[in-house]
């Protein structure tokens, strides 16, 4: 499994939590395989939970310069 990278963009760990979700609704899997799985798709979501945290914070920041 590919880790995730700082230069990611939101849309790319989005669709990689969506390729895991299919894969694991197409096919069985292996527990240790599932783990791994479950695992990087974790990662993904907090990675876009901070990204969109820091994307807020940088509007608010923006709205209250004007």
């Amino acid at each position: 499994m590919a880790a995730i990278s700082k230069d990611m963009t939101y849309e790319e760990a989005l669709a990689k939590i969506q390729d895991i979700v299919g894969e694991l609704e197409q096919k069985e899997v292996s527990i240790d395989e599932l783990i791994k799985k479950v695992d990087l798709a974790k990662q993904l979501v907090d990675f876009c939970q901070d990204k969109l945290t820091k994307t807020e914070k940088d509007i608010e920041k923006i709205i209250e310069e004007k």
